[in-house]
């Protein structure tokens, strides 16, 4: 059972760069995020990630270069079972 995927994009105006709004996009089901390309808002959209680990993630992944294999994002952090079979389900590492 795959779970369509709802990111958020931050969009600034051009009169003025401090407003900002957040644009909705649904990913087809069945698609998969890359983490090694995926921003902040793309990881916080999906379930169990919030801002902590988001950053966490993206602080681990500008250590390593990228992500060669996803244990290396699964040993990021100590995950429970869900966010992990999560992981594996909805990311992908290319």
């Amino acid at each position: 059972d795959v779970q369509q995927v709802v990111i958020a994009t931050k969009k600034f105006t051009e009169q003025n760069s401090k407003s900002q709004t957040y644009e909705v996009k649904s990913l087809p089901p069945g698609t998969k995020i890359n983490l090694n390309t995926a921003d902040s808002l793309t990881l916080i959209s999906l379930p169990g990630i919030g801002k902590g680990l988001s950053h966490r993630i993206l602080q681990r992944r500008r250590q390593l270069g990228k992500f060669t294999n996803m244990e290396q994002v699964l040993d990021v952090y100590k995950f429970r079972q869900e966010t992990k079979e999560m992981l594996l389900e909805m990311t992908v590492v290319e």
